[in-house]
């Protein structure tokens, strides 16, 4: 009984003439991303883009069947009282809510109202940005089941970022209630999602107005005018971004990619700010394909491959990023392409114990902004749920 469009996962199976469907084509004709000096990746029209040629590339695995197997070997280990109202287990539940839209499970439905349920019962108290993005589970089953209770959290986050979040003085969020100087670019994933979902679910369309603001004043903090990357955090205090050097994370580029992929889902054709959000995310887009490496992935710290490690989680934002803009129309074959790949990539991240349970692999762990040596010493783990949950979003993308 869902009433409102999905955000998370595409309405439409074939967008821009791209079929995703599952086929027995093998992949050997995918290449490796093109570079920055390529042509665009900015569709001839969109984003309902009649006029484009049909992709010769279509998906060779049932990634949606994967998917549902992750989610389940999940939900058998994991009850769902277990898991914090925090920003790593509400990544896991994004996942959840792309399995549920694409398949109906009552499992995946249950294991949802199960967590919500539970912090609603304890009661929920928002300082920070990383407690905002568990509210989009809420506005998910709002709109499955329609229950009011469910904006009780979803006030909570408004009410929070209306009214108690930190701000820099132009505006812009600051993460936490202890950093009130310093943006980072994590946050766009954790306001940015509940934003969307907020205007998407419960049809508060001023939360549209307040992401789309909120883009604009992050770009001008964050996004490096040479690379088109985003740093990871900008200081007010110090004015300066930190890194302070060229090295930018991967995953926080994912979340700002993500977050805008999810955006213009949902962003009404004739919002006075989606050309410029458009313009955003093909440019983000382009400076990603840059440094996507063979294998399909791409490095923790996106400019220095080779230097540290292949990182699943950034590339599995990457993945559904590209898919949903290529579904939207707003990026072209290339991107395609290049998402096949990534889906290869994080095929080869998946190993299975000796149950036969799935196990996604090569997952940096929470990242605190720093120096280059930082990034490159973050550990290496399995099965983060912030990991997991961003595998399930790209994979249920691959079989749009």
């Amino acid at each position: 009984m869902s009433r409102s469009r999905s955000s998370l996962l595409c309405s439409s199976v074939a967008w821009c003439g791209i079929s995703l469907a599952t086929s027995i084509v093998p992949c050997l004709a995918v290449t490796a991303a093109p570079g920055r000096g390529s042509s665009s990746l900015a569709s001839p029209s969109s984003p309902s883009c009649p006029s484009c040629p049909p992709s010769p590339i279509q998906l060779e695995a049932d990634y949606g069947a994967l998917a549902l197997d992750i989610a389940d070997s999940w939900m058998a280990a994991t009850p769902a009282d277990s898991m914090r109202w925090n920003w790593e287990e509400a990544v896991l539940m994004l996942g959840m809510q792309a399995v549920h839209q694409a398949t109906g499970s009552p499992e995946v439905l249950n294991y949802l109202q199960a967590w919500i349920d539970f912090h609603i019962d304890r009661g929920i108290r928002v300082n920070r940005n990383d407690a905002v993005v568990p509210a989009t589970s809420a506005l998910y089953l709002y709109d499955q089941l329609g229950d009011p209770i469910y904006l009780e959290p979803v006030d909570e986050c408004a009410t929070y970022l209306a009214d108690r979040a930190p701000r820099l003085s132009d505006g812009a969020i600051a993460h936490t209630l202890a950093t009130p100087s310093q943006a980072w670019v994590d946050s766009l994933f954790m306001f940015g999602t509940f934003y969307t979902l907020e205007g998407a679910y419960a049809g508060r369309l001023e939360s549209y107005d307040a992401l789309a603001e909120q883009y604009r004043l992050f770009a001008s903090h964050l996004v490096s005018s040479e690379y088109d990357l985003y740093w990871h955090m900008y200081s007010e205090t110090l004015d300066q971004t930190v890194p302070s050097t060229p090295t930018f994370w991967g995953r926080g580029n994912g979340w700002a990619l993500a977050s805008l992929a999810i955006l213009l889902t949902d962003l009404p054709i004739d919002h006075p700010e989606r050309p410029a959000l458009e313009a955003m995310f093909v440019r983000h887009a382009e400076a990603i394909l840059t440094w996507q490496d063979p294998t399909g992935l791409w490095w923790t710290v996106i400019n220095r491959p080779g230097d540290t490690y292949l990182e699943t989680s950034a590339s599995a934002l990457f993945t559904f990023a590209l898919l949903r803009g290529a579904h939207l129309g707003v990026l072209d074959e290339g991107a395609v392409r290049a998402a096949e790949l990534g889906l290869q990539g994080i095929l080869s991240r998946i190993e299975y114990d000796d149950a036969g349970n799935p196990v996604v692999t090569g997952i940096s762990d929470a990242t605190n902004p720093g120096p280059y040596w930082v990034y490159a010493h973050v550990p290496v783990v399995e099965d983060a749920p912030f990991g997991v949950g961003a595998v399930m979003m790209a994979l249920e993308e691959g079989m749009r």
